[in-house]
């Protein structure tokens, strides 16, 4: 009876101890489902030293163009030689060409036709080959829309989008049975509601790695109101409603599953000058809007000059989990390590695909990455 029970007890242990090997490799192959990315501006300095490529598992290199015959085209040529350098100082790093950015035009006469289609396929599939890049995104702004006029559009953008894809799809599956190397292919989509009505949500979800979801910008200069730019949830006092917690059930409602839809950081701030000297400049009135294009407001100057600095005090709205700075006459609306952290926590709460930070060299510290990677891996 003894000898039974130690078997019995033996036996016990080992399917235990298997029980919980299993559990560990599941608990480790959810870790990997998570992916932390940011894209990086050819048109900015950087150096290849000081990019930390360990906090990362895509590099999106910004941006690419499209010209009259449908090709893919670059605004310099030194450009070029910045990707040749990320490839030899990266052999190991997911780097994908994003084309198109804000007000680039040539998406919607690319995607019009098959011919169209095919010399836009042929020109990625041979760049990415030359270069020894892993894939590609695409950052069109918006089809239908066209950026609210400021880019060429069409009615039939919405489909013609879907058939672009699947074009590139297609073209990577060719490759990847050449090279036997798989290709990622992603797109970049806006977080307000509409931005489900351009593009065919479950079509387009089927032919993507990922989406990455630009959970920022919700005001600016167009505002004369401050507010957050880039908060998880809505606070009943602002005057704008969008926020990212109802962007993403709204996204995950349209078809788009959970685990593609990458949600987006900013590493920059937006703000206001005379502003209103009440709740600490939270939604109060303002006479001017702080021009990103003249000053500096990354991450890396904030964290310098303004963070609990210079008349700069930092606040925070639990409601919004969003922080903020408030001198008196200026406010700024960014994110820290604090909420990023907390939207990071959102992620792996919700099952999302992990986050994405616009843009690299705004945090060029790699904190605020850095913190992404921390609790995603």
């Amino acid at each position: 009876m003894k000898k039974r029970k130690i078997r019995l007890w033996v036996i016990g242990g080992v399917l235990l101890a298997a029980i919980l090997t299993a559990g560990l490799l599941v608990l480790e192959s959810k870790r990997e489902e998570y992916v932390v990315s940011a894209y990086l501006p050819l048109w900015k300095q950087w150096n290849c030293n000081e990019l930390k490529a360990e906090q990362l598992d895509i590099l999106y290199i910004a941006f690419a163009g499209i010209g009259a015959d449908h090709k893919i085209t670059f605004a310099d040529k030194t450009y070029l030689e910045k990707i040749k350098a990320l490839r030899e100082a990266f052999p190991d790093l997911t780097l994908c060409l994003a084309i198109g950015g804000y007000n680039s035009d040539g998406f919607s006469d690319a995607a019009y036709s098959e011919e169209s289609r095919s010399a836009f396929t042929k020109s990625i599939m041979s760049f990415i080959q030359k270069y020894h890049l892993d894939g590609v995104d695409i950052d069109w702004e918006f089809p239908v829309n066209g950026g609210w006029g400021s880019i060429k559009c069409r009615k039939e953008d919405k489909q013609n989008f879907t058939y672009l894809l699947s074009s590139l799809r297609k073209g990577m599956d060719q490759l990847e049975e050449e090279t036997g190397k798989r290709y990622e292919l992603s797109f970049a989509a806006t977080s307000a509601d509409w931005g489900t009505e351009v593009i065919e949500p479950d079509q387009v979800q089927r032919l993507v790695d990922r989406v990455n979801l630009m959970s920022y910008d919700y005001t600016g200069y167009w505002e004369s109101t401050t507010a957050h730019h880039s908060n998880l949830y809505k606070n009943p006092k602002s005057p704008i409603a969008i926020n990212i917690n109802d962007s993403v059930k709204h996204y995950i409602a349209s078809g788009i599953p959970a685990k593609k839809l990458v949600l987006g950081i900013p590493a920059y701030g937006r703000g206001w000058t005379g502003v209103t000297n009440k709740d600490n400049g939270l939604y109060q009135t303002a006479q001017n809007c702080i021009d990103n294009y003249q000053v500096d407001l990354s991450y890396n100057t904030l964290c310098k000059n303004y963070i609990n600095k210079n008349g700069y005090v930092r606040h925070w709205d639990e409601q919004a989990k969003a922080p903020y700075l408030f001198n008196g006459n200026e406010f700024i609306t960014y994110d820290d390590k604090k909420s990023v952290a907390v939207k990071m926590s959102y992620v792996k709460k919700h099952g999302l695909g992990g986050g994405m930070c616009w843009e690299y060299s705004q945090d060029q510290n790699g904190e605020l990455i850095g913190v992404m990677h921390d609790i995603l891996h």
